[in-house]
């Protein structure tokens, strides 16, 4: 009875991890342990087959190399919560290195998703009508932060992207359910939500993709001439649409000003701003010191001792404004490089570039997507530092490498449907 009903309590709980993720990311280790017991119980039933994967292997890596920093932490509490909070890198490869023996489908997974993210925009769109209602803060109540506030808005975009490209892409590969009667509205209301989000590193991301997929399909209607004037009048028309935003056009502007400054001495850019900075600024002082730290520090500087070393650094250029507060980053492959050393920023972009080429030899596009997503942003972000990057990517990545060929049974090898 349980093998013949395994695969609707594999999905199922493929689900339940996913919404739980998205919608209740606090109950997400109960989502692990039903998790491990489904595992366990499609070995016993054959129905799951033991299959290596190598990217999932670097990504264990990865978190080996986090435990071995840990021995090298000055802050042992700190260093404790980052360890658990990246324990899923290590967990999910060791419960995903398998294959079903039965065809694999996305489309309960990706309902779930849509659902879990559909319920986590509607509930910050009436956060941010409570805010409007009980503040000053006018229409800043429902940008960024203040919208999304369950999820950090720079994830909770990488959730809406991911959600509506699934969406289509069960429609054109005709999965059960995804009818475009539905899908429609509901990105209409989920680019809705991404605009929202603020999410500037979001927002360049989905421009990009749009415009991929633009010119992927005029190259295939029209031909190599209108691909590549197309290919070349698309940024100018990208950067005008952005300009007439009047949030994204302030922030463009002091962007590039801050970087042609940057650009020329970077250290001495970091010495002379010292005043007020804005969310760019900040963030090219943050890259400058980082890297400056990381070049002094090649073997690392051990789980958790970054704050104490950024701190020390900002106060050496006058940055007694920003010293206190503790930033990371803002830049995943620093973040990495400053915790783990040259070797683990080593195993980090190795991680993604396995996954990405994996993505495009076994043809899975959602995977290719997540990965590039998560990539491009971990250059504005440390993603990885918090809850919602972590288990959301591991989860997902591993979700989606199912998607390989199909393992056939001795039977169906000598002929013999079962």
């Amino acid at each position: 009875m349980i093998k013949r009903h395994f695969e609707s309590i594999f999905y199922f709980t493929l689900a339940l991890l996913v919404y739980l993720q998205v919608a209740f990311p606090k109950l997400i280790p109960i989502g692990v342990l039903v998790l491990l017991v489904v595992v366990i119980l499609g070995y016993q039933t054959k129905n799951l087959v033991f299959t290596l994967k190598k990217p999932l292997l670097i990504m264990g890596l990865l978190y080996i190399a986090y435990g071995i920093a840990y021995f090298f932490t000055y802050n042992p509490e700190l260093a404790n919560f980052y360890l658990m909070n990246k324990l899923t890198f290590l967990l999910f490869p060791l419960l995903f290195m398998f294959q079903t023996r039965f065809q694999f489908q996305l489309a309960p997974i990706f309902i779930t998703l849509i659902i879990g993210v559909a319920q986590v925009g509607m509930l910050g769109f009436i956060h941010s009508i409570q805010c409007h209602q009980e503040s000053a803060l006018g229409f800043d109540c429902f940008k960024s932060s203040n919208f999304s506030h369950l999820h950090h808005p720079s994830y909770f975009a990488m959730y809406i992207l991911l959600a509506i490209y699934g969406a289509w892409m069960g429609f054109h590969q005709k999965w059960p359910y995804f009818k475009r009667s539905w899908i429609i509205p509901t990105t209409v209301l989920f680019l809705g939500f991404y605009a929202l989000c603020f999410s500037l590193a979001g927002l360049l991301f989905g421009c990009f993709l749009v415009l991929f997929l633009a010119l992927r399909s005029i190259k295939k209607k029209y031909g190599k001439r209108t691909y590549f004037a197309v290919m070349i009048l698309s940024p100018i028309l990208l950067i005008a649409f952005l300009l007439s935003i009047p949030r994204y056009n302030d922030e463009i502007n002091s962007t590039v000003g801050s970087t042609v400054k940057f650009i020329k001495d970077p250290l001495q850019y970091v010495r002379q701003n010292t005043d007020y900075h804005t969310g760019s600024e900040i963030r090219l002082i943050l890259w400058a010191v980082s890297t400056k730290i990381l070049l002094e520090n090649p073997q690392g500087l051990g789980l958790a001792n970054i704050d104490a070393a950024m701190e020390k650094e900002l106060r050496t250029y006058g940055q007694y404004g920003m010293a206190p507060n503790h930033y990371n980053p803002h830049n995943q492959f620093l973040q990495t490089g400053l915790e783990l050393g040259f070797a683990g920023l080593i195993v980090l972009i190795g991680l993604f570039w396995s996954l990405i080429r994996w993505g495009r030899q076994h043809q899975l596009p959602l995977l290719v997507l997540l990965s590039s997503f998560f990539a491009f942003n971990a250059l504005f972000e440390s993603v990885f530092q918090r809850q919602s990057g972590t288990v959301f990517f591991a989860l997902m990545v591993c979700i989606l490498m199912i998607q390989q060929v199909k393992i056939k049974t001795s039977r169906e090898l000598n002929g013999v449907e079962e």
